[in-house]
């Protein structure tokens, strides 16, 4: 089907219903409320490139040719939002980034919104609240926009109770499946009735992480319940510039990544960041059966 065509038929669907009109609504309404909350606690926003050189070699990545040059559209931010970071210290995007996956299903399209920040802390657990204090003030302006519009009929308000629950990496069920690289995938099948933050996951799994043991890093996701999936990746940053040069060097990239190791001199301090699927939260938020809902042109073709 070619996107003309889709297109057309996006457009009646969100005519068909009152629910497919709201949900695209809705999760513009989300993104002002989490651009409004980061200004609030003292980021500045800041526009991160689409197009870069090509070093990685993820499965994700999109290869361009352009005038000759190996280049890709980021599939991420962090690398340079933590770039920046070291200069400004709170710092955050809120922008579409693309990502080439086998298979598209209700929660992984080509081309979606996410939240990336990015600041000086040492402390996971003022990571973990800072967090958490952001999803609260999102589902409070929600369950007001819902009041304020005479939405009920439609969506229902949420209703969680904070703090959120915290489970070890390695406590996680031996029936919870697993991802294509061996990690536990907590997003694809859990029985839980409420988010959950998962705790300390293996080193491999983010390779900016700060490394607890050769088993544990300081990396944690934000879990929504049943199939929604995985809202929030966050960590404490590794900042030593030796150890990423190690990391980049064993990676074949030290070359493509010089940029980044000389930002890292500018400040050595401990940083942390995340990252968050807008769509993903209004799919939760609003009950929607696939991100599909959540936007009026989607992309995932």
């Amino acid at each position: 089907m070619n996107y003309s065509t889709y297109d057309c038929q996006r457009i009646k669907k969100v005519l068909s219903s009152p629910k497919d009109y709201w949900c695209p609504i809705i999760n513009g309404q989300i993104e002002d409320y989490l651009r409004f909350y980061m200004s609030s606690k003292g980021f500045y926003n800041i526009k991160m490139p689409l197009v870069n050189d090509r070093y990685t070699s993820k499965r994700w990545t999109i290869p361009l040719n352009i005038n000759e040059e190996k280049l890709e559209l980021s599939s991420s931010n962090a690398m340079h939002l933590g770039a920046v970071s070291s200069i400004y210290d709170k710092v955050y995007s809120l922008q579409t980034v693309l990502r080439e996956e086998k298979n598209y299903d209700e929660n992984h399209f080509l081309e979606f919104n996410v939240l990336e920040a990015e600041w000086q802390e040492d402390d996971y657990n003022n990571l973990l609240s800072f967090i958490e204090n952001m999803l609260i003030d999102t589902i409070s302006k929600f369950n007001d926009f819902l009041a304020q519009n005479k939405l009920h009929e439609y969506f229902n308000p949420i209703n969680v109770e904070f703090p959120l629950r915290k489970i070890n990496y390695n406590d996680l069920d031996d029936c919870t499946p697993k991802d294509e690289r061996g990690f536990y995938d907590s997003g694809i099948d859990n029985k839980s009735e409420e988010p959950f933050f998962v705790m300390f996951y293996p080193p491999e799994s983010s390779w900016r992480a700060k490394v607890i043991s050769k088993d544990k890093a300081f990396i944690f996701n934000l879990v929504l319940p049943h199939q929604y999936g995985e809202l929030v990746e966050c960590s404490l940053r590794e900042t030593s510039s030796k150890i990423m040069n190690y990391k980049f060097q064993n990676a074949n990239i030290k070359t493509e990544m010089k940029w980044y190791l000389e930002a890292l001199s500018y400040n050595s301090k401990t940083r942390c960041g995340f990252g968050l699927g807008v769509g993903r939260l209004c799919r939760w938020l609003t009950g929607s059966k696939s991100l599909e809902s959540t936007e009026v042109f989607p992309r995932k073709l």
